[in-house]
């Protein structure tokens, strides 16, 4: 399913922004984009897991359905600091947190 940004309503530069979905998120894309100068805007992103793992990857933004859990993520990360960012990523990137999407994480936002 295509879905249009509005990138000026956003304050965002269209030619210079690069809204894709999560799965398209790859580290390499987002290396690439930020490489031309690009910043990289993912969507739909709904759970904590993924969330924190776009994080990891760098991109400038996440389109959510819930901002809310999207600043507890982003709290709860700088709590961890940079190692426990680290082990989370790795772990996540190796999908061995599958299945704790709907954590009770998304319960406390």
């Amino acid at each position: 399913m295509a879905v249009a940004v509005d990138f000026p309503k956003l304050g965002l530069d269209p030619k210079r922004t690069v809204a894709v979905n999560a799965e398209t998120a790859k580290l390499s894309l987002i290396r690439r984009a930020h490489a031309r100068g690009k910043k990289v805007h993912v969507w739909t992103v709904n759970d904590p897991v993924q969330m924190s793992i776009m994080m990891s990857r760098g991109v400038d933004g996440i389109i959510t359905d819930n901002p809310a859990l999207a600043v507890r993520v982003k709290r709860l990360r700088e709590e961890i600091g940079s190692l426990g960012r680290l082990v989370f990523w790795a772990a996540g990137e190796a999908r061995l947190l599958r299945g704790l999407e709907q954590s009770s994480l998304e319960e406390e936002a």
